[in-house]
């Protein structure tokens, strides 16, 4: 019973602590999704319960731009598998790039 409710507590913390039904929180996200809120809620400075997943995909990204290159920038030129996480804060769609630990919003996408 401890153990169980030490890994419900860890898995509280790591997509961006705990709340009630109907929340981000509650809608069961993968790793990247959760990720994907934690950051779109931290660009934006309001609560993860107030934004929502509108799509998760795996993809294998053709280099480690993740699909989202910046002007003068290089990037390694090798299959770098993440997702494409898109998410939903009143009506403003955020398309977030995830992949090794890391999460971005691709602002330049035109996807």
């Amino acid at each position: 019973m401890i153990k169980k409710s030490i890994a419900l507590m860890m898995a509280c913390l790591l997509t961006a602590g705990c709340s009630s039904a109907g929340s981000t929180d509650a809608q069961d996200l993968s790793g990247a999704a959760a990720m994907a809120v934690q950051t779109v809620a931290t660009h934006l400075g309001v609560p993860a319960a107030e934004l929502k997943v509108v799509s998760d995909d795996a993809v294998d990204f053709s280099d480690s731009s993740l699909g989202c290159p910046q002007p003068g920038m290089s990037y390694l030129q090798v299959i770098t598998p993440g997702h494409k996480v898109v998410v939903d804060y009143a009506g403003q769609i955020y398309d977030v790039r995830v992949s090794g630990g890391r999460a971005f919003i691709c602002e330049t996408s035109r996807q």
